[in-house]
């Protein structure tokens, strides 16, 4: 198995995060359009899942050339207990619970039959794949100033960092509500 990373679930933005980075990754992989966006849609689910009832919560993703047909593997990961993810069993060529009991783990056989995976495109994907998020980053950088909302302590440049990494947060839940409906 070739592992390429954990992504992180932090907070709400992360969901967008996810879905975003399997976006990305079902696209280079050669699936079609509908399988990319069914693939997105069950890893924001799992990923909202996860937050809300897992503790340190992370997909897991690998890809299984070693085995016939070749697949791709997400591990939805939680430290904890993890909860039940309701609803994405459909969008996997399978979905069980994983023997060391700390999650869920989903394969989905590869689209492109003579797929390859060269060490530049390993070396890309695992880049994209364990990347923070610009407004992680930001906040990160700005220590306990990047908490401000108001007051004279912060700096414009902090208050607007944070105010921006907010309005990511708030767009992410705007976002998993219109995909409920």
């Amino acid at each position: 198995m070739i592992e390429l990373g954990h992504i992180r679930l932090r907070q709400g933005s992360s969901v967008y995060e996810a879905r975003n980075k399997m976006r990305h990754l079902a696209t280079v992989l050669g699936y079609d359009p509908i399988e990319v966006t069914r693939l997105s849609t069950a890893v924001s689910l799992a990923a909202r899942a996860l937050i809300r009832g897992g503790n340190e919560p992370r997909i897991g993703v690998a890809l299984a050339m070693d085995v016939s047909p070749p697949q791709l593997i997400l591990d939805f990961e939680a430290s904890d207990d993890t909860p039940e993810l309701f609803g994405i069993a459909g969008f996997f060529d399978g979905l069980s619970r994983r023997s060391d009991g700390v999650g869920y783990r989903a394969q989905k056989v590869l689209a492109a039959t003579g797929f390859q995976a060269t060490e530049e495109f390993l070396v890309e994907q695992r880049a994209r794949i364990q990347s923070p998020s610009r407004e992680e980053l930001m906040v990160e950088m700005l220590g306990s100033q990047g908490f401000g909302w108001e007051g004279d302590e912060y700096s414009s440049r902090e208050l607007a960092t944070v105010r921006s990494w907010l309005r990511s947060k708030a767009n992410s839940i705007e976002g998993g509500t219109s995909e409920i409906m």
